[in-house]
C-alpha cells in the first residue's frame, strides 16, 4: 500500500486488510508483515476517503487481542 500509485489504490488495498481482518489468523499475518505502519501513515493524507479506509482497517486489526 505505501508504494501505491495514487490514493484509490491505497484506499482500496486498506478495504482488502479490513475485510481479511475479521478473522484472527489474517491478522496474525498482517502483524506478521508488518502491515500496521503503512496503514497508520495513511491516516495523515489530504483524502478523506482514504483515511476512513485505513481506519476502518486498523479497527478490524484491533478487534482481535494481539
Amino acid at each position: 500500500m505505501h508504494h501505491a500509485r495514487n490514493e484509490k489504490i491505497a484506499g482500496e488495498g486498506a478495504n482488502v486488510i479490513l475485510n481479511l481482518c475479521y478473522e484472527k489468523e489474517n491478522v496474525d499475518l498482517v502483524l506478521l508483515c508488518d502491515g500496521v505502519p503503512p496503514l497508520v501513515r495513511l491516516l495523515s493524507t489530504n483524502d478523506n476517503d482514504l483515511q476512513a479506509n485505513a481506519a476502518g482497517a486498523i479497527q478490524s486489526i484491533s478487534f482481535q487481542e494481539d
